[in-house]
């Protein structure tokens, strides 16, 4: 079957359209403050080694959105067109190693109201989970899924479906912050099954954040024979994030560090245990803009469910190419050992060149 074009269905274009046009409303002597993006990521792969298949891979995510703020009420929207291959096809491994490989889709991807205030929010709506969970803040250069959220949270309501969720955090000290948020699971309509996070963030000096975290889906977990293996499935998770001292010998104005890890049932998840770390640099050998970075993402299948599995484990290497504020080429290495935790499956090498363009 051919796959559709890119703008087949011409209503989410007209929505691309409209959400990143610039306009302006005034209500009295109070002005709503508006917002908007769009723009799209391109990645062209290569697995020149190992894997499945030495295979090309081609997709492209297309995101737009707006925002309107009044005071202290927030209104969000988005839409997200994606088309291509999955690349992970090719090698065969479990984690993903593009962050924006899906299955063709195209929908309003968040629509949700927002209140704020100095010490707290409180939102309502569709919302992608990882926007506010479990997210490193130092990882956001790599392009390995793994290093967006670790793998062990395997429901949770993110790319490519977020969900109806009402959700919120305040500040427990200057130091301290609690979020929390209750997710519409397995369906982005209604709460008849639920899916359950929290996370305390610590911010011990300006330059180094600690974030612990619980999750926990009600749905009751089955096997591909519909055996039940558990009535519901949770799991942790930690994260490091750290702004380091330059290192002189690279001539960046900035180094960041991350260490993330993650563990669940192995009665519940192929995955039950994700550890990671990496280092991001900026405006590398006194290069503007310029940004690299080198990680390493492992995860351990389950004993249980996959017996005869072990470890996959990543190494990814890319560099951050800016031409202007609004187009980036980033190429992009990645090793993967082990893919699928099949150690029958040569080591997959790829290359993957990633265009970021956006409009404004």
């Amino acid at each position: 079957m051919a796959k559709p074009m890119l703008f087949g269905n011409s209503r989410y274009l007209i929505a691309c359209l409209l959400l990143v046009s610039p306009c302006s409303y005034v209500k009295g002597d109070e002005a709503i403050q508006w917002s908007s993006y769009g723009g799209f990521t391109n990645d062209n792969s290569q697995v020149f080694s190992g894997g499945l298949d030495e295979g090309f891979t081609s997709r492209i995510l297309i995101d737009s959105g707006i925002e309107a703020t009044l005071n202290n009420h927030t209104l969000f929207a988005s839409i997200q067109i994606q088309r291509g291959k999955d690349g992970s096809a090719d090698t065969g491994d479990a984690q993903a190693y593009s962050n924006i490989d899906e299955a063709n889709f195209a929908r309003i991807y968040e629509l949700y109201y927002a209140f704020s205030t100095d010490s707290g929010f409180i939102r309502l709506g569709k919302h992608d989970a990882n926007g506010e969970f479990a997210f490193t803040e130092h990882g956001g250069g790599f392009i390995n899924s793994s290093m967006g959220f670790s793998p062990t949270i395997f429901m949770l309501p993110t790319y490519p479906t977020p969900a109806l969720s009402l959700n919120g955090g305040m500040a427990i000290t200057e130091s301290i912050t609690w979020l929390g948020g209750v997710y519409a699971a397995e369906s982005a309509t209604n709460f008849d099954e639920q899916f359950y996070i929290t996370e305390l963030q610590f911010q011990l000096t300006s330059d180094i954040q600690i974030k612990t975290g619980y999750w926990r889906d009600s749905n009751p977990v089955v096997s591909e024979e519909d055996t039940l293996l558990a009535e519901h499935s949770d799991g942790i998770y930690a994260i490091f994030d750290n702004a380091m001292p330059t290192l002189n010998w690279l001539n960046s104005s900035k180094v960041s560090h991350f260490i993330q890890a993650g563990y669940t049932s192995g009665d519940v998840s192929e995955i039950d245990l994700h550890l990671g770390t990496g280092l991001a640099f900026e405006d590398v050998f006194s290069n503007d803009g310029h940004q690299a970075g080198i990680g390493i993402t492992a995860v351990r299948f389950s004993e249980q469910l996959l017996p005869d599995s072990g470890w996959e484990t990543a190494l990814e290497i890319y560099w951050q190419i800016p031409f202007s504020e609004h187009f980036t080429l980033q190429p992009d290495l990645q090793i993967i050992q082990h893919p699928s935790g099949d150690t029958t499956i040569n080591n997959a090498w790829v290359l993957t060149l990633r265009i970021d363009a956006s409009v404004f």
